[in-house]
């Protein structure tokens, strides 16, 4: 039965999600902590997404559909399913990953008795698209210091798959934010903002099953200009500067956050250090465009010689 409001949204933004989504969707409705609500948020599949939703949805009260009526993109729609959100904790769900059934409770638990803390994240295990685990690849982060530098500086590294942002968040830091913009890594800029709000805590045993198949977005677009795309359809033909883009909503994340002048320069500080350890990812930005730009000229030309 649902509780309104719940304590807990869970938001789930799907497209073309068949083959996994009844799994990820019963691995998140059987949670031991019922007072939640599950809100999919359908970016207009044209597979079985829609009915296999409705039809949980008739037998559990505590889902949610959406669907849009045309595809909006992958961030736009993440933004989507937390705007729809009702509950004073946040939490995204991929349509193909699975989490034990006491992921909720624990992490509800911890933030519960340390309210001082932004996101509470469980230990991580990768799988395939069977189910069977994967060799980890998971960093351990510093996100639980006192300094908001700190944590700012682990996660604004390249080194790690943001395994936090798929954490419980508080629902009201969520909304000081900019949440997911239309750029490549946009989700590792916000999950650095919500540090510069409180520490994290991650419960070291596994409870999150984070799943890797040919069909994840970052297996069709490996590259940050080709995840355009599925990033924001409607802007996949213009010129894009995602390292670039990505290195200013930093500096504007860190002006937004309530800190103190000390942690606040530490922090600048931190993206210069990152500037001089990535200056040829933005050098590739420029140079990668300006290929771009030139090749329509330049085939132009060679067709008429």
């Amino acid at each position: 039965m649902a509780i309104h409001p719940p304590r807990v949204s869970i938001g789930l933004p799907v497209y073309n999600g068949e083959q996994y989504l009844v799994q990820a969707l019963e691995s998140l409705l059987g949670q031991t902590f019922e007072n939640i609500e599950v809100v999919v948020c359908d970016n207009a599949s044209n597979d079985a997404t829609e009915q296999i939703c409705r039809d949980m949805a008739k037998s559990d009260s505590r889902l949610r559909y959406v669907r849009n009526d045309t595809n909006i993109g992958g961030f736009p729609n993440h933004n989507r399913v937390f705007q729809l959100s009702q509950g004073e904790l946040f939490m995204w769900a991929g349509y193909d990953d699975l989490r034990h059934q006491d992921y909720v409770a624990r992490c509800v638990e911890v933030l519960d008795n340390r309210p001082e803390c932004a996101i509470c994240y469980s230990q991580t295990q990768e799988i395939d698209a069977q189910g069977a685990p994967l060799t980890d690849r998971e960093a351990i982060l510093n996100t639980g210091d006192s300094s908001p530098a700190k944590r700012f500086h682990d996660l604004i590294g390249m080194d790690h798959q943001i395994e936090p942002i798929y954490g419980i968040i508080r629902s009201d830091i969520l909304r000081k934010t900019k949440l997911e913009q239309s750029f490549p890594d946009s989700d590792r800029v916000l999950a650095a903002e919500i540090s510069l709000h409180g520490p994290f805590f991650r419960i070291p045993d596994c409870l999150f099953y984070r799943r890797r198949h040919l069909e994840n977005s970052i297996s069709m677009y490996p590259s940050r200009y080709e995840r355009m795309t599925w990033i924001a359809p409607q802007q996949a033909s213009k010129v894009t500067f995602p390292y670039c883009r990505q290195l200013f909503e930093y500096f504007r994340s860190i002006r937004r956050a309530p800190l103190q002048w000390r942690e606040r320069w530490r922090c600048y500080s931190y993206l210069l250090s990152w500037l001089r350890k990535y200056w040829n990812l933005l050098l590739h930005d420029c140079t990668y465009n300006a290929k771009q730009l030139m090749r329509p000229a330049l085939n132009l030309v060679l067709g008429k010689l």
